[in-house]
């Protein structure tokens, strides 16, 4: 649910500040709920991850309240991931609205190791979601839109992946980034609403038996976080809302 400040809460704060939902470590104790698919589980460290074996691996999880975001706020997510350490993996991040889904992660199979990837589909009732060349089982199978190369790096390294979803002044665009790369993705979305109800975490991977050290090996992910903050103009007129009647108050009380 989204928290609205007030002049008074600005005044009793000192500063300004929103903070729509925050979902950090998955786990089921946040508001709403976790279905998982398949065999996919959620460890004690709030780790996603899939067993080891090849699959494709799903978890869901709807909001209580769904968030609609106005073109004079920005949505915010974050994760920590890894990809299986050999490249041949598929970790996908889907905030899904009533007519859209935007995804964003990693499906590089027979595709380089290292990118990461975004995509906007209609279809917002998938099992999970997978990008073009990913061993997609009953997957929603997508065509990167944009991909940003090196930023989930193979060898199992933790990448920190942060997007920012705000309003151009035609529609709503994307900027990623990670902490494996100096670059970032610019992406316009094409939609014009922004509505977030439910997330949907898909993972694939695994290197079997043959490999030298005799186990399977899947991605994770972990500390996922979503938030909605108001647009920088939006808190600057905030704050100097909040700052006169902070005046306006001293001068009453001369």
């Amino acid at each position: 649910m989204k928290k609205y400040i007030t002049v008074a809460a600005l005044l009793a704060a000192g500063s300004v500040f929103a903070n729509a939902v925050e979902i950090s470590p998955l786990t089921d104790s946040q508001t709403g709920t976790w279905v998982h698919a398949n065999n996919n589980a959620i460890d004690g460290n709030g780790v996603l991850s899939g067993d080891p074996n090849w699959q494709v691996d799903c978890s869901t999880y709807t909001l209580a309240t769904s968030l609609t975001i106005s073109v004079d706020e920005i949505l915010n997510f974050s994760f920590d991931a890894t990809n299986n350490g050999t490249g041949n993996s598929c970790l996908t991040l889907a905030l899904i609205g009533s007519s859209n889904a935007i995804v964003v992660g990693h499906g590089t199979y027979d595709k380089p190791g290292d990118e990461l990837q975004v995509a906007v589909t209609d279809n917002t009732g998938a099992q999970g979601y997978v990008f073009a060349n990913t061993n997609a089982k009953d997957d929603v199978q997508l065509t990167a839109g944009a991909t940003l190369s090196s930023a989930m790096p193979t060898g199992g390294a933790i990448s920190t992946i942060s997007g920012q979803i705000k309003w151009d002044g035609d529609s709503w665009s994307l900027t990623t980034t990670s902490t494996a790369v100096d670059s970032s993705l610019n992406y316009d979305l094409g939609i014009t609403s922004l509505e977030v109800s439910k997330l949907v975490v898909t993972i694939e991977g695994g290197h079997g038996p043959d490999d030298a050290s005799d186990e399977w090996k899947t991605p994770t992910m972990s500390n996922l976080k979503i938030s909605v903050i108001p647009e920088p103009s939006t808190f600057g007129l905030l704050a100097g809302l909040g700052a006169l009647a902070l005046v306006a108050s001293r001068r009453r009380r001369r």
